[in-house]
């Protein structure tokens, strides 16, 4: 990863970055699809068990790492 894409990265994890509010917690957070991009930072983590969320609910890294992993 080169230095513009770390303090992008950095920016996005910090809620300085934002494509909406978590619908959980209300807090700024990223998600890449919304962003344009046809992938997200999530698909690389740990599968979470989102069947708490409603469908399609983007959430903040904080929230997703708050469910159990699958």
């Amino acid at each position: 990863m080169n230095d513009d894409a770390h303090t992008q990265t950095i920016a996005q994890i910090q809620g300085v970055e934002t494509t909406h509010n978590c619908e959980r917690c209300g807090q700024p957070a990223y998600c890449a699809i919304e962003d344009g991009n046809s992938q997200c930072w999530c698909f690389e983590l740990a599968r979470r068990d989102t069947s708490s969320l409603p469908e399609g609910q983007c959430v903040c890294r904080a929230c997703l790492a708050s469910l159990p992993l699958l």
